[in-house]
């Protein structure tokens, strides 16, 4: 979770990422989005994709029905090092409160 009232990992994580997948949510914390990450956004309101920040990709519909049809499009990631320094991070983040 990041935000106001997230954690440090949520912060670090959206700031490292190449691709930020926004799911039917109109995150309002602009301060929060990076600026050097390709941008898609799902949500069942059209009046929400790219309200909040510009975005390469916007896709109208439900966010499980969107994602279960996206699924089977994906390669896995070549390598988890960014997801488990994230996994780490947010253990640390956890020990810290």
């Amino acid at each position: 979770m990041t935000g106001l009232i997230g954690f440090s990992s949520g912060y670090d994580a959206m700031m490292g990422c190449d691709t930020l997948l926004l799911l039917g949510t109109d995150f309002p914390y602009r301060q929060f989005f990076p600026t050097n990450a390709k941008v898609a956004q799902i949500d069942l309101r059209p009046e929400n994709l790219g309200r909040r920040t510009g975005i390469d990709l916007g896709l109208v519909g439900d966010v499980g029905a969107t994602i279960e049809a996206l699924l089977p499009l994906l390669k896995p990631a070549q390598d988890g090092k960014f997801l488990k320094t994230a996994l780490e991070d947010y253990a640390n983040a956890q020990g810290a409160g």
